[in-house]
């Protein structure tokens, strides 16, 4: 599936299409592509994203409008500890998060 399709499914489920730890990815290159398609989001804060890092992302979040999310990539222990909680999203996102996945809802409602 493209990314193209695999959007446009998420959106018609009445989701958020973002790239999860674009660092990781090293995939630079292809959000521009990802948002003309309609991506919402970069997940701009990572366990494995330096500060470096996640601040580049944020930029590019902001260049290009984009959401802005967080998460631990949980997967299991880490080093004997658990890395579930332990990425910081700051607040102001989070409420962006929630009035655009509310937006969303509403047009999949309508629409279905």
């Amino acid at each position: 599936m493209s990314a193209a399709e695999s959007i446009q499914l998420i959106h018609r489920a009445g989701g958020l299409a973002v790239m999860a730890h674009p660092g990781l990815n090293r995939a630079d290159q292809v959000i521009p592509g990802m948002v003309e398609e309609g991506m919402d989001g970069l997940e701009c804060f990572h366990t494995k994203h330096s500060t470096a890092t996640a601040q580049h992302y944020l930029r590019m979040a902001d260049r290009f409008h984009l959401l802005v999310t967080g998460g631990s990539d949980c997967h299991g222990w880490s080093k004997g500890e658990p890395v579930m909680g332990t990425v910081k999203l700051p607040f102001e996102h989070v409420e962006k998060l929630r009035a655009k996945a509310a937006e969303r809802r509403a047009l999949t409602s309508v629409s279905t």
